[in-house]
């Protein structure tokens, strides 16, 4: 067994030590039900509006998010790294990677020559635009796209772009200025309530909210943006951030666990998920999501450090078996939970873990534990007795 499966062996106990667990989950899950046929609307109101759009993909929820990103959601850098992101993606959607060349000095050589080729086609410009600002190329990017508002004033697309330009370029008053603009150009539309281009803007909104530390304001941009896209990790995750900057902390953890029910392996969510637990009291729990961070993004610090605060593993153990020793069967699971986030192969730590299972009655998760301890140790005698007592079959 792997140490990953090691941890997910501890999720349903993690899951029973939290307290106020309510229907989030189960909302989750009702939204995305929807989510597929909510992405096939979005994209054919985009086309819609803007026909050059036709073959445009869903929103890439980790695109804008992907990152390793600490529940510091309003720190600038994360914003500046989602959206160069952004162009990476909407430019690899345009332009197979040719062998030796990078994909956005590719997709500029071409689509150069198809302005050139048809200089009063906005889409194209824009396009180019977007080719540029994925190589670096802002301020040649920032040109077409003026030239493409001079050809089509009302094109949100090039709003949006000059948004995400500014934005790189640390000019956050100019990027809220452009981001407006495109919630100004679809409001009233036929498919206001299913732009992706509009939803995208009241994200990034709400992303410089956050960034001036007006969470209000983050929060009314936020949901601005679940009504039109309800299945997007990342915004759940960017409110989850906001409602704790208000102090909201149940509200905080309502909207993380949501982006953990879409996805999964969201290792900024995962972390944020363990801060509130921690806060709340709960390190067990807290310990799980911090591993499970650890887990997913090895190389952040904050993360590390986190679940390391929570150490040494060997005072939890000591901790564990002090309490199997006096029958406390709730504090030995929870230090033996939290020993084995901090050392998730340690056979010691298995062992005792696995004897609060027992303790606790949890005799068949108890047995997954041992049979981890013998994959590491195949001769151990506690362990090959223990599944000889619960199976009558041994090992």
């Amino acid at each position: 067994m792997c140490k990953g499966a090691l941890i997910v062996l501890t999720e349903s106990l993690s899951d029973e030590l939290r307290e106020g667990e309510g229907p989030e989950a189960e909302q989750a899950v009702r939204l995305e039900q929807d989510a597929e046929e909510n992405d096939k609307a979005i994209v054919e109101a985009d086309s819609a509006e803007n026909p050059d759009l036709s073959t445009a993909q869903p929103i890439n929820k980790k695109s804008r998010a992907d990152s390793m990103l600490s529940a510091a959601l309003w720190v600038v850098s994360a914003l500046l790294l989602a959206v160069v992101g952004w162009f990476g993606v909407t430019i690899y959607q345009t332009v197979v990677t040719n062998e030796g060349a990078s994909p956005a000095l590719r997709a500029v050589a071409l689509l150069k020559d198809s302005v050139r080729s048809d200089p009063n086609n906005a889409s194209t410009r824009i396009r180019l635009a977007e080719a540029m600002a994925a190589a670096g190329m802002l301020d040649e990017a920032t040109s077409q796209l003026e030239q493409a508002l001079k050809i089509d004033e009302g094109h949100s697309g090039a709003y949006l772009d000059l948004g995400l330009i500014a934005t790189q370029q640390g000019d956050l008053s100019a990027a809220e200025g452009f981001f407006s603009k495109v919630i100004e150009l679809t409001t009233g539309t036929e498919y206001e309530d299913l732009n992706q281009r509009r939803e995208q803007a009241y994200f990034y909104l709400g992303q410089l909210a956050m960034e001036r530390e007006d969470y209000e304001e983050a929060i009314k941009y936020l949901k601005g943006a679940l009504r039109i896209r309800r299945d997007a990790s990342d915004t759940y995750y960017a409110l989850a951030a906001a409602y704790r900057g208000l102090d909201e902390n149940d509200a905080a953890f309502e909207h993380v666990e949501i982006a953990l029910a879409f996805d999964p392996n969201y290792a900024d969510a995962r972390y944020l998920a363990g801060r509130l637990l921690l806060e709340a009291g709960n390190e067990a729990s807290a310990s799980v999501e911090f591993r499970k961070a650890v887990s997913l993004a090895p190389d952040v610090v904050e993360f590390t450090d986190a679940l390391e605060a929570l150490g040494p593993w060997q005072a939890r153990v000591e901790a564990a078996e002090a309490a199997l020793e006096s029958g406390d069967a709730e504090t030995a699971l929870a230090e033996s939970l939290i020993a084995q986030s901090l050392a998730p192969e340690d056979t010691l730590v298995l062992l005792v873990h696995a004897r609060a299972l027992e303790l606790t009655g949890e005799k068949q998760t108890a047995q997954q534990v041992y049979e981890a301890v013998i994959e590491l140790e195949p001769e151990n005698t506690e362990a090959l007795e223990a599944l000889e007592r619960l199976t009558g079959t041994g090992q």
